[in-house]
């Protein structure tokens, strides 16, 4: 049975001499795999520029019961963003989005509507953003926005001037916990302007380079600590040398 999806390109890999598989984020039906041919010539590039982390596509995809994985018939760009893969900066975070979403996505069956609207409308933004300081801020705002998606977002009903936030309960304080992690005002600060910031004031968020690397390094402890580890991102590296 021949299928439509539109779907947001993760990963791919190699999986013959002649074919790829690609692993996409669907519109409606969670992650799916699908097997690409790749013999070399001119639809074989097309397929691979169109397939860039992020990128937006839609797909006939032939479905099967019994397979997991779905031959593509033929594919297109739904949403165009030249910003994004012109730009090694950009690339850098596309890829690091790819990952983060692969893994928080990595056991659903199904893509919320709300979830899909978020991801679509933060690649816009990512394509968007001119200032150099609001891109070096993005990652940790795309964070914040996964946070949220994944059901983890801290309680900001608490916070206030000087409150901490209990990492082990995901809640804002007025005062330290007495057990658990937490973390002191300054970084509870830049916690609760990352959930709350709209991305058009980015470059208001006061953090320099180790700032920013202290802070991802935080968020991603604070992933682990409500059950999604990501300690595994080989973009991270990346991400942290290009976007200064």
């Amino acid at each position: 049975m021949y299928r439509h999806i539109t779907a947001i390109p993760l990963r791919t890999v190699r999986y013959s001499d002649k074919s790829s598989i690609l692993t996409v984020l669907t519109s409606d039906s969670g992650q799916m795999s699908l097997l690409m041919s790749d013999t070399g010539g001119r639809e074989s590039r097309r397929r691979r520029a169109l397939t860039m982390p992020m990128s937006i596509i839609e797909c006939e995809i032939d479905v099967r019961p019994g397979r997991d994985i779905h031959p593509v018939r033929e594919m297109r760009a739904h949403a165009v963003y030249p910003e994004i893969t012109a730009d090694p900066s950009r690339a850098a975070i596309a890829m690091f989005m790819a990952e983060v979403i692969q893994a928080v996505f990595r056991d659903s069956g199904t893509t919320e509507a709300t979830a899909w609207g978020a991801l679509t409308d933060a690649v816009a933004t990512l394509a968007s953003l001119r200032r150099t300081r609001a891109l070096a801020v993005f990652p940790l705002w795309f964070m914040a926005r996964m946070a949220f998606l994944a059901g983890i977002e801290p309680d900001t009903g608490g916070a206030g001037h000087g409150s901490v936030l209990d990492m082990t309960e995901g809640i804002f304080r007025s005062s330290a916990p007495t057990a658990g992690e937490w973390l002191s005002p300054d970084p509870s600060r830049v916690a609760r302007l990352l959930t709350t910031l709209p991305a058009h004031h980015l470059s208001l968020l006061p953090l320099d380079g180790p700032g920013r690397r202290d802070a991802m390094t935080r968020i991603l402890r604070y992933f682990a600590m409500h059950n999604i580890p990501l300690t595994s991102l080989k973009s991270l590296p990346v991400l942290h040398a290009l976007v200064r």
